[in-house]
């Protein structure tokens, strides 16, 4: 299925705008603090760390959605890798210079890190990120290479059987955990053991959409809500019975409400706009700080820098490169090849 499609499901553009904002909230209003010690800003908003939450369930919804409309498998990957990839690379780019200009104790990368970065896959090779918040990046790429893994082997449509052997694998692993028996941060992060369940519940609710419901997916989605409390605490079980019911409204078209102009917007620009609003906000802030200038300028200022870099770089870069290079992949003799299987 295309972007182009894809994107008609104008709630979870709102919601992505939402999710997008709120964790650029919590990074400037709390994240800054807890890193730097400075008492200054005037709002708090610790909720907003629960926004990461919610993209992996439209992440979980969306990509199995786009996977199960794409014509191969190849076609899927290079719509992935032209949807990811020159966004990111802008971003980091522009966060780089920025972190160049103005550095900030434990925030600053080199030249051969930030080179790393740009594979995408600098977790697996131990390299700093540019930027905080691509730790994401690692999640999300583990759930596609394992919705992908499905596909290849053709079990995709047994999808509820293969949540539900990965559920029981993050609850014996942290069943584990509670016994002494201790599993690496790499492995975790590539078994999503973490974060696979909010996934998995985007999954189940994208089967809900177009299959219907069933006890062996209400029964799935309840353990999707336990594992969040398993794994991690109440809070992030309370995250994602919040995220379902904004799902289960969105799913019998009872959401319509929140596609406004405002958050379709954001939503259109929120992958930039989450690369790019911690570590520029952070030296942002710390120069206003240095400055002197009023709090009340603490959120405004940064916001909305964040906002026009990321317009830049939607405008610019995402959506002209996404278009060129599709275009380029659909003409291309590698791709007849590939769908032919000759490669």
């Amino acid at each position: 299925m295309s972007e182009q499609s894809t994107s008609r499901l104008q709630e979870l553009d709102a919601l992505r705008g939402i999710a997008a904002v709120i964790v650029m909230l919590f990074h400037y209003t709390v994240q800054y603090q807890e890193l730097f010690g400075q008492p200054n800003a005037p709002i708090h908003f610790p909720m907003g760390r629960f926004g990461v939450q919610l993209f992996f369930v439209i992440s979980g919804f969306v990509i199995f959605l786009t996977l199960t409309r794409s014509s191969s498998l190849w076609d899927f990957v290079a719509n992935r890798l032209s949807r990811l990839y020159p966004p990111y690379w802008a971003s980091i780019a522009l966060t780089f210079f920025v972190m160049s200009m103005i550095p900030l104790p434990g925030l600053n990368v080199t030249g051969s890190e930030a080179l790393i970065n740009l594979t995408m896959i600098q977790y697996w090779l131990q390299t700093p990120a540019v930027d905080g918040v691509y730790w994401t990046l690692a999640v999300e790429l583990s759930f596609y290479c394992f919705v992908s893994g499905l596909h290849l082997v053709g079990l995709l449509k047994q999808v509820e059987k293969w949540v539900f052997v990965w559920l029981t694998l993050i609850f014996l692993v942290r069943w584990a955990d509670l016994h002494g028996v201790h599993i690496s941060p790499m492995i975790r992060t590539a078994a999503m053991l973490e974060h696979g369940h909010f996934f998995f519940a985007g999954v189940l609710f994208y089967l809900m959409k177009t299959e219907g419901f069933t006890l062996t997916r209400w029964l799935l989605l309840l353990a999707c809500i336990v594992a969040a409390w398993f794994v991690r605490d109440v809070s992030h079980a309370l995250a994602l019975g919040v995220a379902s019911l904004l799902f289960l409204a969105f799913i019998t078209g009872r959401l319509r409400w929140i596609v406004v102009a405002p958050l379709v917007f954001l939503g259109d620009i929120s992958y930039p706009l989450y690369l790019l609003h911690q570590n520029i906000g952070y030296a942002i802030i710390s120069r206003m700080e240095k400055a002197g200038l009023t709090s009340e300028a603490w959120l405004i200022v940064p916001v909305i820098v964040a906002l026009l870099l990321a317009i830049g770089v939607n405008r610019l870069v995402e959506k002209p490169a996404r278009e060129t290079l599709r275009r380029l992949w659909k003409g291309s003799a590698l791709r007849r090849q590939l769908v032919a299987g000759r490669v």
